[in-house]
């Protein structure tokens, strides 16, 4: 797997290989073409991909019951996207419920007589060792109630875990599973995918030579590079869409092939006509 690292992270190290007489011998540094010129003359073949994917997960056992989505539709984060029976686990939260009332009045009760033990003591009726039992007394009924009310709290996550909700904004993929299903939070299910398409990521690779030849024509502008520097998507059709992007990570090494960087941009994708996969056109101009 490809390690992606910060733009300028690169382009530092490349400004310390510069520094090699080979280097600079290989670059003319003086009187050739311009930061701006190099820039409009860099054409590269890319391919689009998706910037975020997320899988939709039940995380409570249960009887699929119903699905809220059209294959392919656009969901919000957070947007319901199936149903699991929750009659069991109503169940439970009622029960819990009242769990929790009991154990209330249990500690009322011990409060209450502390409280009775405490006066009789201070007036020498009932032992030090009976004040001490109805003070573990009101400990125990505390710790009773506590977790009572820990179990009730588990029993609402639980209950609002049955609408399995969309992780992430983005276009979803059908069901992985018909309704019916009986499915378990243990094992991993997958139910469906969703994927964000707006913004994406645009691929390419850069020539090593090429980033040289910048370096030399704008050394002082390469800390400010990623402000500097726009990436212009080109369509097959050879329509060149509105949105520009922005260069945000590169590969942690050259290509061993043909030594180039792997360069990733993000791009706006409002009308989605970036499709993960495509081939594409990227250029690079100076932001005006």
């Amino acid at each position: 797997m490809t390690t992606r690292i910060p733009f300028a992270t690169f382009l530092v190290s490349a400004a310390l290989a510069i520094v090699s007489p080979a280097a600079i011998a290989a670059v003319p540094m003086e009187g050739g073409p311009s930061f701006n010129t190099l820039l409009e003359n860099l054409s590269f073949d890319g391919r689009v991909e998706v910037k975020e994917r997320a899988v939709v997960s039940n995380s409570v056992n249960g009887l699929l019951s119903r699905v809220l989505f059209n294959m392919g539709g656009q969901v919000e984060a957070g947007q319901p996207l199936f149903e699991i029976a929750d009659s069991a686990y109503q169940f439970k939260l009622q029960t819990a419920e009242v769990n929790v009332a009991r154990r209330q009045v249990d500690l009322d009760a011990a409060v209450a007589a502390l409280s009775r033990a405490s006066a009789l003591h201070e007036r020498g009726n009932t032992s030090a060792t009976a004040r001490a039992d109805a003070e573990n007394a009101v400990k125990l009924a505390t710790a009773n109630l506590l977790e009572a009310e820990a179990t009730l709290d588990l029993a609402k996550i639980q209950l609002a875990a049955t609408a399995v909700r969309a992780p992430i904004a983005g276009h979803i993929d059908g069901v992985n599973y018909p309704t019916g299903s009986y499915l378990k939070a243990d094992t991993g299910v997958i139910l469906s995918q969703v994927t964000q398409l707006d913004p994406v990521l645009v691929s390419f690779h850069h020539p090593y030579t090429s980033l040289l030849e910048l370096y030399a024509a704008a050394p002082d502008r390469l800390g400010n590079l990623l402000d500097a520097v726009s990436v212009e998507v080109t369509l097959p059709t050879g329509e060149q869409i509105s949105e520009t992007g922005r260069i945000i990570a590169t590969a942690n090494a050259l290509s061993a092939e043909d030594s180039t960087l792997a360069i990733w941009a993000e791009v706006p994708n409002p009308e989605t006509l970036l499709i993960p996969g495509l081939p594409v056109t990227v250029g690079i101009s100076v932001i005006k």
